[in-house]
């Protein structure tokens, strides 16, 4: 399949762009705003025939994205005349599944970057920045079984870019540099506070059964020394309401971390070929080496097993390891990718796993098209088997989603065409059929790369994303909804 056309993007030194991460961040009294279910810009999702619709949101950046049980929100934003000049939204568009129909609310407070957080049958729509560009308290609480609202404040925390853990009934907010976490028990609807046992600046967290974990940095926030990557990992046990476990395991302070089962693997620990596991059932903690030292591995579940894939062996150079580590035995075995790359698209359909496009090699700023790939592998997780295919087009920054039997791999960012110097931002949709094994390509409704991604029942929606790369002067979107339902087909 031949590389397509798509929108031209200059080159631009990294600089340009401050790109802010739009996949975590998704009361009063409910509001019609100006999007009704009639509007002229959007579509009904026809959920009998799987046909691919789309709905234009209207001018904002920096919304929040999130869903519960089968309606999914969008919530505040911003935007800028290009002199300084702001607009606040507190507007939230809400998109029913079961009906294919959009209705409107309104936040108690107009706000930008919001992070939207599911906890049982309620979305919490939790701190932001506000129109006097200072960091919101205020958290609106939509009850999805009531469809009613509700609006309180973070105890102790206000924060423009907060991030979160869930487990339970309860959801805990963290606000660097702040050492406080506010917690919000969505059985009881009350607030509570509480503080590591050391004082960090949290830079992390995870969650698995009723524990939550956090790391950071070891120092006072509002201390002046160097910072330092805490030597340990605190875990908090929710259902015991205290503090369990203060472990000896070294883990940088921008790790991410996944769960599978009772464990969590951490991505990086003191060198670039070690990760570190915790059991939470057995309370223990231990270490084991990567086959390569590298930086920045993709990271997936499947089933019982973490597999940690690709990454950079510097600047310059893309990784083609695969790791493969089975939870149940404790066991490492390694493989390796069709083809080196980093910043690979992942998701898992069934038994497999495909692993798409990316990078190559080269940084941002020196890339080629040479550097941007269209290698698919596959594993199967029953058979250990592996096998490979093609995207349609070359990129990276693609947006993965799985929903059925299907995996979707949605626009991106490409090389330029033929003599040309320019990048491209891409519309093109790669769908796999995990049963048959074979693909189909479908077209978003505009080019973008890195939408954000929802899957609620049958369908998937594409959110927003950004206008260009972050090397390339790219910018975030508006709220540009592609919808795909799989019933059907497409």
């Amino acid at each position: 399949m031949a590389d397509q056309p798509g929108t031209l993007l200059p080159c631009a030194p990294p600089s340009v762009v401050r790109r802010r991460s739009l996949l975590t961040a998704l009361g009063g009294v409910l509001l019609l705003s100006a999007l009704t279910a009639a509007s002229a810009s959007s579509q009904a999702a026809d959920t009998s025939t799987g046909q691919w619709t789309s709905v234009d949101l209207g001018p904002r950046i920096d919304f929040g994205v999130g869903s519960v049980g089968t309606h999914v929100l969008i919530a505040g934003g911003y935007t800028s005349d290009g002199s300084g000049n702001f607009t606040y939204f507190d507007r939230v568009d809400m998109y029913d599944s079961t009906t294919a129909a959009w209705s409107a609310a309104s936040l108690s407070e107009p706000r930008s970057d919001p992070v939207l957080v599911s906890v049982g049958p309620q979305v919490l729509i939790a701190g932001g920045q506000t129109v006097v560009r200072a960091a919101s308290q205020t958290v609106d609480i939509y009850d999805s079984v009531g469809d009613s609202w509700t609006t309180a404040s973070l105890p102790t925390l206000s924060g423009s870019y907060l991030h979160s853990a869930t487990s339970g009934t309860r959801a805990f907010f963290m606000d660097p540099p702040s050492t406080d976490i506010d917690v919000y028990d969505s059985a009881t609807g009350g607030w509570s506070t509480i503080k590591p046992p050391r004082l960090r600046v949290i830079r992390g967290s995870a969650s698995v059964g009723s524990q939550v974990l956090v790391w950071g940095e070891n120092r006072n926030p509002q201390s002046s020394a160097p910072l330092v990557d805490s030597n340990d990992v605190d875990v908090y046990d929710s259902a015991a309401g205290q503090w369990i476990a203060q472990s000896a395991a070294k883990v940088d302070r921008d790790s991410s971390a996944v769960t599978v089962g009772s464990q969590v693997l951490f991505d990086s620990g003191v060198a670039p070929d070690q990760v570190t596991i915790y059991d939470a059932a057995a309370g223990t903690w231990s270490t084991a080496k990567l086959s390569q030292p590298r930086d920045g591995p993709s990271i997936a579940v499947l089933g019982s097993r973490v597999l940690l894939v690709g990454g950079l062996l510097n600047r310059s150079v893309a990784s083609d390891a695969v790791d493969i580590y089975e939870s149940a035995t404790g066991r490492w075995t390694s493989t390796r990718l069709s083809q080196p790359r980093s910043g690979a698209a992942i998701v898992s359909v069934g038994s497999r796993l495909i692993i798409a496009g990316g990078r190559n090699g080269t940084a941002h700023e020196d890339a080629t098209g040479d550097t941007f790939a269209s290698s698919v592998d596959v594993y199967d997780g029953e058979t250990a088997r592996w096998t490979t295919a093609r995207l349609s087009v070359r990129r990276d920054q693609v947006a993965p989603a799985a929903v059925g039997t299907l995996a979707l791999f949605a626009g991106g960012f490409a090389p330029p065409l033929l003599d040309r110097h320019e990048h491209r931002l891409v519309n093109a949709v790669d769908i796999y059929e995990a049963t048959s094994g074979t693909w189909s390509t479908a077209s978003l409704s505009r080019a973008r790369e890195s939408a954000q991604v929802v899957v609620v029942g049958t369908q998937v929606l594409f959110i927003g994303g950004m206008a260009g790369c972050s090397g390339c002067g790219g910018s975030p979107l508006p709220p540009v909804v592609d919808i795909y339902d799989s019933v059907g087909g497409h």
